[in-house]
């Protein structure tokens, strides 16, 4: 993350930041400390995984996740919890509806939804408004336990005729660049 937020200031790439998937926001701590001017949209449902993305993943043999696994509520600790809290934007919801009236462009963003629908929808609605040289994290795409991460990355890439790049770390993350 830290490489990546210098490649984005070094190339003087604009745009906000956000993540798809808080949970109790360890990993958003790191993207508002690296982007501190940059306004930080933490979309979640705060609520654990959706019944409806769950039966999504359990239909298709993608993971065995419950409806609500992943439960964090207390959005209050969480931006407390933020260098720059000022700079946050909490949208709760199911997303994409989360994020039906941003119209914001971003030079990075972090996806870990765990899940196929989520995932493929976050693809989906913010590498069109990814800034050229901005990145996408996608968490979870050499998971075991999270199956429907990578269908949908290759989905996604095959369909829209996108590159990524897998890093080998905990879960394997995959890097999408515009």
């Amino acid at each position: 993350l830290k490489m990546a937020a210098h490649e984005i200031y070094d190339a003087g790439v604009n745009g906000n930041v956000a993540e798809l998937g808080v949970y109790r926001g360890d990993f958003a701590v790191r993207i508002n400390a690296l982007f501190p001017e940059r306004m930080l949209y933490l979309f979640d449902t705060f609520e654990g995984f959706n019944a409806i993305d769950v039966a999504i993943d359990e239909r298709n043999g993608l993971s065995s996740a419950q409806k609500g696994d992943f439960y964090y509520s207390d959005i209050e600790s969480i931006v407390k919890r933020m260098p720059f809290s000022d700079k946050c934007i909490v949208r709760k919801g199911v997303f994409p509806e989360s994020a039906a009236d941003v119209h914001d462009r971003f030079a990075f963003v972090s996806i870990d939804v765990d899940l196929y629908q989520p995932t493929i929808e976050g693809l989906k609605y913010f590498f069109p408004r990814m800034m050229k040289g901005g990145y996408i994290f996608v968490h979870d795409y050499n998971s075991s336990r999270f199956q429907g991460v990578k269908k949908a990355v290759r989905e996604f890439c095959r369909e829209e005729n996108v590159s990524y790049f897998p890093l080998h770390d905990i879960s394997g993350t995959v890097v999408i660049a515009k």
